[in-house]
């Protein structure tokens, strides 16, 4: 199997997080020496814009996979959820994470929903660099040193951060990239046949495809919804009951914990609050 790299200029290419790029067609593969396009997107510039503190930061990429789950793809038969990609979710995730210092719910909903999917696709990709290392480790044992494959140019993207959760979905990324490059290693070795690799790797894409679009979905529904929404409004204003149950129709239950506050996401502008039983 040979890994296949984006080829950039002789200068390296910064990508910034307001810069949504698109790649290559679907199933295209670059040709050696070609310089990577880039077309600009507007539509995230102004909405990706973090106000007040903020930070920037840089991650390295190193397989095409990864630069899927970065730009997106638009939809199509096989992507029917649309262009899903992390800048959007990022511009979208200030709402929600701003609502917080406002006591609302449903925004509290959608970051716990965050934080879960995260959690789930962090255990799922460590787990797999587990096994790819133990694998390797067998192999040690016999002499053979086998290095993780990575791209001789990755690409790099550079990220404006203006809250925490910016930080999780980037790491979230950098975790899925490495272990694409685990399980690509063990392919190119024989270790594992090339469709067991293509497999597993299909289910961690999808899986961090899906909570993108789930954030996208829900953020966008929660804009729908009104600013002045909060715990106490759900219990005393019929027009805000009527909100949650919409909520819950499309996305499941609220739970109680989290309707009462005693289980609130793990980064918010709320102040403290004092639950009371």
């Amino acid at each position: 199997m040979t890994i296949v790299k984006t080829a950039v200029p002789v200068a390296r290419k910064t990508l910034s997080v307001a810069t949504v790029a698109k790649t290559l067609p679907s199933g295209a593969v670059a040709k050696p020496g070609a310089a990577a396009v880039v077309s600009v997107v507007p539509v995230a510039v102004r909405a990706i814009k973090p106000r007040g503190l903020s930070a920037t930061a840089r991650i390295m990429v190193s397989t095409t996979q990864s630069q899927a789950v970065w730009f997106g793809r638009s939809a199509s038969t096989a992507n029917p959820n649309g262009r899903t990609s992390i800048p959007l979710a990022m511009a979208l995730l200030r709402l929600p994470y701003d609502l917080t210092a406002k006591d609302n719910p449903l925004a509290d909903a959608v970051l716990l929903h965050l934080e879960d999917g995260l959690e789930r696709l962090r255990g799922d990709c460590q787990l797999r660099i587990v096994t790819v290392l133990d694998l390797l480790a067998e192999r040690q044992k016999m002499g053979v040193t086998t290095p993780i494959v990575t791209a001789r140019d990755p690409i790099e993207l550079e990220c404006a951060f203006g809250t925490p959760y910016h930080y999780m979905l980037v790491d979230a990324l950098a975790l899925y990239d490495s272990a694409v490059r685990h399980l690509l290693t063990v392919s190119m070795t024989g270790l594992l046949s090339s469709s067991q690799v293509r497999v597993i790797i299909l289910g961690l894409t999808k899986d961090f495809a899906r909570l993108l679009y789930d954030l996208v979905k829900m953020t966008s529904t929660l804009r729908k919804t009104s600013s002045e929404v909060s715990r106490t409004s759900l219990l005393a204003d019929a027009t805000h009951q009527k909100l949650l149950e919409d909520w819950e129709a499309a996305y499941g239950a609220v739970s109680e914990k989290v309707l009462s506050g005693l289980n609130r996401p793990t980064h918010t502008r709320a102040p403290s609050w004092s639950a009371t039983p």
